[in-house]
């Protein structure tokens, strides 16, 4: 048995990486919700592994009475299999944790629709609604907090940002294949927030020849339900990405089109800065309009002379959450586009011009590091780790590209109040002085 591999497709020249997870042949589901619909739907990335069922009874007679039997194929296709507790294919009986799966037999035989009806189910796990459906949905395992359990999607933690928690107000059973439950810690494998235990979900396969389907549902109190679904089987895809263009972009269309629910809007326009170190103002007036999170692009350099390069990312951090949340992106599209990536702390000089390095200092900085270097580690990524601590914030960053060629700055920020667009004075001096990309991420 094997893990099946991640895809991504590019997108034609000029653009900007179009980057899915999953395999050639995944699953893919998008809708909306209005009120308290019952789904949400949403590609995710990640890998899928094989689910086979088990199969008891008479044949746990003959296997006491054999020793050692060579199993034939038919048995090895009927003994159930686990991956979570290990990250390798075992069966289940000799998983070294305490494992339950939920397969996709067991949520359609019980018409479960959501995820966390479905963990209800699990031994040693406590689920909480807060309100009706649609709200904040937590699951604690063992009595733990809902953080110290790692959720995983094909293998992909989808936990990582925030407070670590993940809410599964909305995440239905459509597409998936089946469920793996590990109680008990699992950190040596997963990290810090599988403390408590392992939540994995596996997406279905897709196969034969690639269909369509559009639903829609209506209920009482005004509610709805539209889905749209495509699966299928296809090794040589093309993207097509379609856009609406508004002749003057202004943030009231902004707000209104953010009325419709997204969790992220990307900036990426032709002219991004007015003003060396300022944003154009068409860039301001679409990011008044959204209170969510925002990544804005500016394209320069190689990027924009040679748009199909190879990415070579530096990514900043200073232990702020704002700056390890701009790491985890970085580590995501490095992953996408098989690109390498360097991790950089960087911090302010003080009064003297110099930032004594006292011992103290440099564990602080390990540990900012490692935290980036464990979060790689849980997309099975290599990164490279520098510190520049005797500079400018801005010239540290501006050294390191220089050094090692790097074409991508990925910088997390924090929004500024104000009624232009203001990232703070580090992001300010990069739009100013940087010759290369830069993308910038305000969550």
């Amino acid at each position: 048995m094997r893990n099946r591999p991640d895809w991504f497709i590019r997108g034609s020249a000029g653009r900007w990486p179009v980057m899915f997870g999953g395999s050639p042949n995944t699953v893919f589901s998008a809708g909306r919700r209005k009120v308290h619909a019952s789904r949400v739907r949403s590609p995710e990335i990640g890998v899928v592994a094989f689910f086979i069922a088990v199969t008891l009874g008479s044949a746990a007679s003959v296997h006491a009475q054999e020793a050692s039997p060579t199993p034939s194929p038919g048995g090895a296709e009927a003994e159930q299999v686990v991956i979570s507790a290990t990250r390798f294919d075992v069966p289940r009986d000799q998983s070294p944790a305490s494992v339950s799966v939920i397969s996709s037999d067991d949520l359609e035989q019980k018409q479960i629709e959501r995820v966390s009806d479905a963990l209800r189910e699990v031994p040693g796990l406590s689920v909480v609604q807060t309100g009706t459906p649609g709200q904040l949905t937590s699951v604690f395992t063992r009595g733990l907090n809902s953080a110290h359990t790692q959720v995983l999607l094909d293998g992909i933690p989808i936990n990582q940002g925030l407070a670590g928690q993940f809410d599964f107000a909305n995440l239905t059973t459509d597409n998936i294949e089946r469920i793996e439950v590990v109680r008990g810690p699992q950190s040596t494998i997963y990290g810090p927030r599988a403390l408590a235990g392992v939540i994995q979900i596996f997406t279905k396969r897709g196969d034969g020849t690639p269909g369509i389907t559009l639903s829609g549902e209506g209920g009482s109190y005004d509610t709805f339900r539209e889905s749209f679904e495509s699966d299928g089987k296809k090794t040589d895809a093309k993207v097509e990405v379609t856009t609406v263009v508004h002749e003057a972009p202004s943030s009231d269309v902004i707000a209104e089109e953010a009325k419709k629910g997204y969790d992220l809007m990307v900036i990426g326009l032709e002219k991004t800065t007015s003003r060396k170190s300022e944003f154009h103002e068409s860039v301001t007036g679409i990011a008044l309009g959204f209170d969510g999170p925002l990544m804005v692009t500016d394209v320069r350099g190689d990027l924009e002379k040679k748009p199909g390069e190879k990415l070579n990312i530096l990514v900043p951090v200073n232990g702020t959450d704002v700056a390890r949340r701009g790491a985890e992106v970085a580590i995501t599209m490095a992953r996408a586009n098989e690109a390498s990536i360097t991790v950089l702390y960087v911090a302010a000089r003080n009064g003297k011009g110099r930032r004594g390095r006292n011992s103290r200092s440099r564990q602080h900085e390990e540990a900012i590091l490692k935290d980036i270097v464990a979060i790689a580690d849980g997309y099975n990524m290599s990164v490279r780790t520098a510190v520049l601590a005797d500079r400018a914030a801005d010239e540290a960053i501006l050294r390191e590209v220089e050094r090692h060629k790097h074409n991508l700055v990925v910088v997390g920020v924090g929004r500024r109040p104000g009624d232009k667009l203001f990232f703070g004075d580090t992001a300010a001096a990069l739009l100013e002085k940087s010759k290369n990309s830069l993308l910038f991420l305000a969550s």
